[in-house]
């Protein structure tokens, strides 16, 4: 037997699921998942993530820019911070939903 236990804290479903077929006996396999995240859930709107990462200066790979005449925060690669919120929201959804993304 083969007991599996996922917190849903930082791995998305996909990694989950990957973790699970590495081991390919055919045995029964018994999987636990928590009900919701531990630390709550974590922002799914893209547009959100991204407007928290420039007011929180987060930025490591994007270098900030400040429109002069609006005082708006941008990145220099906005395609590249779109992007990279677009991916953080679909993995902060499947770890929202690990439980039912796994069955």
């Amino acid at each position: 037997m083969n007991g599996y236990v996922f917190h849903a804290v930082s791995q998305s479903a996909t990694e989950c699921a990957q973790q699970l077929w590495r081991y390919r006996p055919d045995v029964p396999m018994y999987v636990w998942v928590a009900p919701r995240p531990p630390f709550g859930y974590a922002e799914t709107n893209a547009r959100r993530i991204k407007e928290r990462i420039l007011q929180t200066n987060e930025m490591t790979a994007f270098l900030i820019r400040i429109n002069r005449e609006t005082g708006k925060r941008g990145a220099e690669k906005d395609w590249a911070l779109d992007a990279s919120c677009q991916i953080e929201a679909q993995r902060n959804w499947s770890i929202n939903n690990l439980r039912s993304d796994l069955r």
